[in-house]
């Protein structure tokens, strides 16, 4: 067998290790946010790139199995996000001296007793951006349309 001979079965050690770098990565982003360190932001760059020379080496392997690998996790990962914030609510987003300044769509699971959760905030934070500029925008807040989760006075 010819070493240089590419192979065309699926990798499910690449796909692996590709979500683990990509998750070290946004981990590192995230813990470069609380600490402020530069260091911790380039490692996260770093882990990005690395990941993404992986996914290209997976690609070349074997592109079909891979790609719709891809496919089926985007697509699980965009229907999670549509799933709870089909259930979301506005929710206070910045509090001043008399009392709530704004409102900010929160997908159900993101904020718990007005306490909004980073993790899973990071976790979506694509999709969560796309849909705050383009569906529910502050300006939706007092539309009526959505439910707002008002503090009480």
């Amino acid at each position: 067998m010819n070493p240089l001979a590419r192979t065309r079965r699926f990798s499910l050690r690449a796909l692996l290790l590709w979500v683990v770098m990509v998750s070290m990565s946004f981990g590192m982003f995230q813990w470069a946010a609380r600490s402020d360190s530069q260091l911790l932001w380039y490692l996260g760059i770093s882990c990005l790139g690395f990941s993404a020379m992986l996914a290209l080496i997976a690609l070349q392997r074997c592109w079909r199995y891979t790609t719709a690998v891809f496919a089926v996790l985007l697509a699980t990962y965009t229907a999670v996000y549509v799933g709870l914030s089909a259930n979301g609510r506005y929710e206070p987003a910045a509090w001043g001296l008399d009392g709530v300044k704004w409102y900010a769509w929160a997908p159900a699971g993101f904020v718990r007793d007005y306490a909004w959760d980073g993790r899973i905030m990071i976790a979506f934070a694509p999709l969560y951006y796309l849909d705050q500029e383009f569906w529910h925008t502050e300006r939706e807040s007092e539309s009526g349309r959505y439910p707002i989760n008002r503090v009480p006075e």
